[in-house]
């Protein structure tokens, strides 16, 4: 069972992480992917970068394997920046990661 602390301080931590994804130079707005996707993404681009990728490695990967969207590239990019520079985002876990993109998608298609 978790505490009325933790729990808290958990709600507080996912809250910046949010705000951090929102106010970030990541757009949550990807063309051709839904939020739950972006999410997806972004907790990959954690466990990629807990398993030692470099930020470079994984844009790099990332425009080999979309191929020529330019408008995409740029927007996961950005939200791979946003993860490796962010200092809120820095220590995310792939979970607070997915999280956080996933609903800041939300709120950003909500405008």
């Amino acid at each position: 069972m978790v505490s009325k602390g933790r729990r808290g301080g958990a709600l507080a931590a996912t809250a910046c992480l949010i705000l951090a994804a929102r106010a970030s130079a990541a757009s949550p707005y990807v063309p051709g992917m839904s939020c739950e996707q972006v999410g997806g993404f972004a907790a990959a681009v954690v466990v990629a970068k807990k398993l030692g990728d470099s930020k470079k490695q994984q844009i790099s990967d990332m425009r080999q394997s979309i191929g020529h969207y330019p408008d995409t590239q740029h927007a996961l990019a950005a939200i791979i920046s946003g993860i490796y520079d962010d200092p809120k985002m820095r220590a995310a876990s792939p979970d607070a990661a997915q999280s956080a993109y996933k609903r800041a998608c939300h709120l950003w298609e909500g405008r």
